[in-house]
């Protein structure tokens, strides 16, 4: 009797090891196996740019990648499993101020694709919600509840332009030196008047919202009579699309532009120098815009860097003396010297493209200009924002 039940207890016990051993590995056969056309281990890059700019990415396979909902353009992502259980991705250049993101996502088969979904936080501390699907010919993958590191201009959110009255307000800084100091200094003064008058009247606010991207409040009709101060202006909210994100490191800000932009004004460029027989050869015009494009490649991965401070001083005039008045305004950003040198070398070939795309009344204000700027030996571009919209009385 004992050794019936000794013999049915082995029995049962085998019984049960056989059929979990089966079960695992019916399971590890059915999660290594790969759908579609994957092969195990082989990275597929996909890619949704119109131009590739640095290394090209050949025979791309198509993707589709939103930000926030809205369809974010010009972008490499990489996707790879060896197991059809998890997925290594890569995005390149997505998130704000970051080169490459990584993620590892547990795979679900569906037909002939993989889908994913998740949450996650970058190494730069960015958090998202992630969802996609993928096949061998295409990826889906949609970032959404994406928010940045907390910071004090996030924290406040919108700024405004500070409102030029022509004596401590001003809402442009030019600071810029030539080899002759005395007119260094005096068209650092008049550039900032002149350009401050302009964008009061272009530009209202501009709001950092928590998910990276950056919105403005702004007047779309650009001309000169903007700097008319009883013209009346109605002023237009930008949607909230990642047409630019920014990150805040430290004191600095890293605006990434959208680069799909900068190919549409290249394109545009490029039209209109084949609409003119003057200026620069097509030669030089296209070495001019690969010394743009190199730029931007550096901008749309790094970001274009801003100095976060309190706004700085103007020099004004006074009979034969420079007298430094402190401007006014609760933050400056300022775009350095560093970031606008190689653009600065190639600005006189590039203003001969750029100028016709501008209304004839400022085209004509900026052709005296631009070869000055182009001559700096130093230049910087600050913007100074309030806290609160100060109306100056007229």
């Amino acid at each position: 009797m004992k050794k019936d039940l000794f013999r049915s207890m082995l029995l049962v016990l085998f019984a049960l090891f056989a059929f979990t051993a089966c079960s695992d590995d019916d399971n590890n056969n059915e999660g290594g196996k790969l759908v579609g056309n994957f092969v195990a281990g082989e990275e597929v890059v996909y890619s949704n740019a119109e131009i590739n700019l640095g290394t090209p990415v050949e025979n791309a396979a198509d993707l589709s990648l939103k930000y926030e909902g809205s369809v974010l353009p010009g972008k490499v992502v990489s996707f790879v499993t060896s197991d059809g259980k998890k997925a290594d991705i890569k995005l390149n250049a997505v998130l704000p101020h970051e080169t490459t993101t990584a993620l590892t996502v547990d795979l679900t088969k569906s037909d002939n694709s993989y889908t994913f979904s998740g949450n996650a936080t970058s190494a730069a501390g960015t958090t998202f919600t992630y969802e996609g699907s993928a096949t061998k010919e295409g990826l889906n993958i949609s970032l959404t509840n994406i928010k940045i590191p907390a910071n004090s201009v996030t924290e406040q959110g919108t700024w405004y332009l500070a409102q030029f009255d022509g004596t401590a307000s001003f809402g442009f800084h030019l600071s810029m030196a030539t080899e002759d100091v005395k007119s260094g200094n005096a068209f650092s003064y008049l550039g900032t008047y002149m350009v401050s008058q302009i964008f009061n009247s272009l530009l209202k606010s501009v709001t950092f919202h928590d998910n990276g991207i950056i919105t403005a409040e702004y007047n779309p009709q650009m001309s000169m009579s903007m700097m008319d101060e009883n013209a009346e202006i109605s002023w237009i909210q930008s949607p909230e699309i990642p047409l630019a994100t920014y990150f805040v490191q430290g004191e600095k800000m890293y605006v990434t532009p959208n680069i799909e932009a900068i190919i549409a004004i290249a394109n545009a460029a490029k039209t209109k120098a084949e609409e003119s027989t003057e200026g620069p050869s097509d030669a030089e015009i296209q070495q001019a815009i690969a010394v743009l494009m190199a730029q931007a490649q550096k901008w749309t991965t790094e970001g274009i860097c801003l100095k976060i401070q309190a706004p700085g001083k103007i020099l004004i005039s006074d009979e034969d003396t420079m007298i430094p008045i402190q401007l006014q305004g609760d933050m400056e950003l300022v775009l350095g010297y560093d970031e606008l040198k190689p653009i600065l070398e190639v600005l006189p070939t590039l203003s001969s493209v750029l100028l016709p795309m501008l209304p004839a009344d400022i085209a004509e204000t900026l052709k005296g200009i631009l070869p000055i700027i182009a001559s700096a030996t130093d230049l910087n571009v600050g913007i100074v924002l309030n806290k609160e919209l100060t109306v100056i009385a007229k």
